[in-house]
């Protein structure tokens, strides 16, 4: 995958605003009238476990 900037630093799959996750799903967000960012959603954003100590 090319490089994807990240914003979200919640998510588990951002390593210093890169998404490393190995697929990523962008859907609309709601109801499916998409005319700005704000419309979309990731659907691979999973949780950062801040307790991870790996």
């Amino acid at each position: 995958m090319k490089n994807l900037k990240c914003m979200c630093e919640e998510c588990h799959y951002n390593e210093n605003h890169e998404c490393c996750a190995e697929n990523v799903e962008v859907t609309s967000n709601g109801d499916n009238m998409v005319n700005t960012a704000a419309g979309t959603c990731c659907n691979t954003f999973k949780p950062r476990d801040y307790n991870y100590k790996g």
